[in-house]
Order: structure tokens, then C-alpha cells, then sequence
């Protein structure tokens, strides 16, 4: 898949030395979730001092998708003169925060809750291929192409224990790109021969696996204590293969199994199209003018 993203950009560029016509986008709205899969909260959990280790602890799954939220995309077109053409979509995907938490039981019957909130948040870029229709007002359209984003998590997290102890965190996930694919099926409403209306719903399928994790907040019963953490408390690296047998150096990043969490979406979106006419062309009006032109001309001297 990577192999695609420097093909189809190339498409998207290359096709403006003979486009028609150009137009930008700007457009906002909500996406709902689908292929939602469980998330697990196990590889967040911490332990020091203040939270001696544990025996037994109850996990809580959640059922979520990170796709699930607002965007607002700012999209570049252009088409031929058959209303076939490429495009550019720079969408930012602000997903709801999803919330989650742990209840565990210590050797000294001490028991704490862990309460988790992520927020995911990515920069996407679209590059995608148009199909449209011109009609007298409406004009339908057809969008098809793929997703690469820049994206991270933010997890914030309080513990509490039985004893009045507590301790918050921050801790960020980020490494590696979104890739999936995007569709999209709508309508541009002309309410000028400039300015469009859009309506459009769109389908995104992706996944994202961050590379790694930094901790930039612990603060343990009101005093910051991220500077006392060794290295692997702080830092932290997603791997393929993990040996368990093995005990992990405290002066290194932290290993963990690589996982993965769904961004797929389809959503609703609605904005404004502007229709700029490029040198290499002209719009159908002015086509349609000049040949009037003509007509005009050859009734008057022949």
C-alpha cells in the first residue's frame, strides 16, 4: 500500500498541466463509527511505591472506533473537459474522547480505580479520483481514493486508591501513519456560476498502530514526580515479538507488543465549492459564448 501514496500524488499534480477547470472546498461535519473493535486498558496500568503490585485486576473492555467524531476538510480539484479529474482532500479528523477505566486489587487488600480518557486526533491527507455530472443546477459527483494521516493519541488518566493516594498521568502514542481507503458520494448545488453548495457522505476504512509512547505528565499526591521515573517508566516501543523470559533494562524504553485501533468512519459532510476557470481552459458558459460568437460572425459575412 505505501506504494501507492507517491503514484497517486504524482496523478493528482500531474493532471493539473491539462486541466479544465479548478476548484476548492471547504466543508465541516460528523462521522459515526464503523468496524468498532474492544480495546483493552492493560497496557496502560502503572505501579510504584504508592501502588504496590498487584494480585488480581478486573479488566474493562470497551467496544469503540477512533473514527468516530467531527472533521473539517479543505479540498483541491481538477477536472477535464469530460468532468473527469483528481483532487487533493486535507481533512482533520477530531475524534470524540473515549473513556475507560480499571479496578485493582493489591497484596494488602488496598484497592484503586483507574480512569482513562483518550483522544485521537489526524491529519489526513486524501489524494483521491472525481467522476462528475453537470446538470442545469445540480451537479452529482463521485470521489474514490486513499488516506494517509499523521496521527497521535493523548491518553490522560487519575488513579485513586482506598488509602486517599492519587496519581495523574499524560501519555502520548504517535509513530507510524494512518493508510486506509475514502469514498464519497454527493452533490454541488450552484447558487452562482462561482460559488456551489455541497452536501456529500463519506466512507473511510483504516487503521492505525502507533510506534511508540512518551509520558509527559505524573504527578503522584500533588508533586511532579516525572523526573524521578527511570526510562522505561517514561518512554516505551511497539514490537512485533516480545519475550517475556527476558527482564527489561529500567535505562531503556520499555517494549510491548505492537496493536492496532480502527478509524473507520462514514459520515456526512457540508460546505461551499468555488469554481475558478484555470488558463489552460474555460468553463462550459464560456464555450458556450464563444460559439455563439462564431455563429454570430459567420451570419454576418457569409
Amino acid at each position: 500500500m505505501k506504494q501507492l501514496i507517491p503514484i497517486l500524488l504524482f496523478i493528482v499534480f500531474s493532471a493539473t498541466l491539462s486541466a479544465q477547470s479548478f476548484n476548492i472546498g471547504i466543508a465541516a461535519g460528523y462521522d459515526a463509527p464503523i468496524a468498532s473493535s474492544f480495546n483493552s486498558t492493560n497496557t496502560v496500568e502503572f505501579e510504584n511505591q504508592t501502588f504496590p503490585y498487584y494480585y488480581s485486576t478486573y479488566h474493562k473492555l470497551a467496544y469503540t472506533s477512533y473514527g468516530k467524531g467531527g472533521n473539517i476538510a479543505v479540498t483541491l480539484d481538477w477536472y477535464s473537459s469530460k468532468n473527469i479529474g483528481c483532487g487533493l482532500k486535507l481533512n482533520a479528523l477530531i475524534s470524540t474522547p473515549f473513556s475507560y477505566s480499571d479496578f485493582v486489587t493489591y497484596l494488602n487488600a488496598t484497592t484503586a480505580t483507574f480512569n482513562y480518557t483518550d483522544k485521537p486526533f489526524s491529519f489526513q491527507f486524501v489524494p483521491h479520483i472525481n467522476f462528475k455530472h453537470d446538470f442545469n443546477k445540480v451537479s452529482p459527483y463521485l470521489e474514490m481514493g486513499m488516506v494517509v494521516g499523521i496521527t497521535h493519541i493523548t491518553e490522560d488518566y487519575d488513579a485513586k486508591n482506598s488509602l486517599g493516594s492519587e496519581i495523574n498521568s499524560r501519555v502520548n502514542y504517535h509513530g507510524n501513519v494512518l493508510l486506509g481507503f475514502y469514498s464519497s458520494l454527493g452533490v454541488a448545488v450552484r447558487i452562482s456560476q462561482v460559488v456551489h453548495f455541497t452536501a456529500s457522505i463519506n466512507c473511510s476504512a483504516g487503521s492505525y498502530s502507533p510506534a511508540k509512547w512518551d509520558r509527559t505528565a505524573f504527578v503522584a499526591n500533588g508533586v511532579d514526580q516525572l523526573n524521578s521515573l527511570q526510562t522505561s517508566q517514561k518512554q516505551g516501543i511497539y514490537v512485533k515479538q516480545l519475550d517475556l523470559s527476558v527482564p527489561q533494562p529500567t535505562y531503556q524504553p520499555s517494549q510491548s507488543l505492537k496493536y492496532a485501533v480502527p478509524f473507520s468512519n462514514v459520515g456526512f459532510n457540508v460546505g461551499f465549492l468555488f469554481v475558478i476557470a484555470t488558463k489552460s481552459g474555460a468553463t462550459k458558459d464560456q464555450l458556450q459564448r464563444r460559439e455563439k460568437i462564431k455563429k454570430e460572425l459567420n451570419h454576418n459575412y457569409f
